[in-house]
């Protein structure tokens, strides 16, 4: 992140797909760009996640909360791998949500329609029923 050079945008495609591409897309397997910082924040902000030390850890009022959306929460910290990881955004330069956990918050996004992949980027569109979840359960999300 730090090392590569910035490129100038030359074509409206390109500030196009980059707006795409920091409004939501996807982080290897879990969701990064302005709505995945927003929801590591939310997750936080709430009491969903908490920070202890140098981790993050879910707390029981997120093992409910997500386990409200139908994630199996037992299940997903027996798999292989980091559970809940920070991971730095490189367009909003604050942390979204990685690990397993993420990876399954992102499933469950795009399996439920509310996210959509960009058949050309990897970035994820929100959809209107995405919008209608966000506004009823996050309340204002831009």
């Amino acid at each position: 992140m730090n090392v590569s050079e910035k490129r100038a945008t030359t074509s409206l495609h390109q500030n196009q797909t980059y707006k795409r591409l920091k409004k939501a897309r996807t982080c290897y397997q879990h969701l990064a760009g302005n709505i995945g910082t927003f929801f590591f924040d939310f997750f936080l902000e709430s009491g969903i996640l908490k920070k202890e030390a140098q981790d993050f850890i879910l707390t029981q009022l997120g093992v409910q909360f997500f386990q409200q959306l139908g994630l199996d929460i037992a299940q997903i910290q027996m798999e292989k791998g980091t559970f809940i990881r920070p991971c730095m955004d490189w367009t909003e330069r604050k942390f979204h949500l990685a690990g397993n956990l993420g990876k399954h918050f992102l499933f469950f996004l795009i399996g439920h329609g509310y996210l959509v992949h960009d058949i050309e980027t990897r970035a994820l569109l929100i959809s209107e029923e995405g919008e209608k979840f966000l506004k009823e359960n996050f309340g204002k999300f831009e």
